[in-house]
C-alpha cells in the first residue's frame, strides 16, 4: 500500500501534487530560522515491523541524549 508512491517507481513524479508540494517545500525553507530554537526528530519501526514513523518537535536548547524527548503520548 505505501509503497505504490516511493520515489523511484515514477508514480510520485507524475502526480500533480509532486510540483505543489516541491514549491511549498521550497517556500518554507527559505523561512527564516530562529537561532534559539532545535528541531528534534523520533524515529520508529511501528506495530507492523515493517515501516517506519516519525515525529518531529521544537525546543529551546540542544539534547544531550535521547531520554524524554520522545514525541510520543502515553498508551492506556
Amino acid at each position: 500500500m505505501y509503497g505504490s508512491a516511493m520515489p523511484g517507481n515514477g508514480l510520485l513524479e507524475t502526480s500533480p501534487n509532486y510540483v505543489i508540494n516541491k514549491a511549498v517545500a521550497a517556500r518554507f525553507q527559505q523561512l527564516p530560522q530562529p537561532k534559539d530554537k532545535v528541531q528534534v526528530m523520533y524515529v520508529w519501526i511501528d506495530g507492523t515491523g515493517q515501516d517506519l514513523r516519525a515525529k518531529s518537535r521544537t525546543l529551546d536548547f540542544i539534547p544531550t541524549k535521547p531520554e524524554g524527548f520522545r514525541c510520543t503520548r502515553k498508551r492506556k
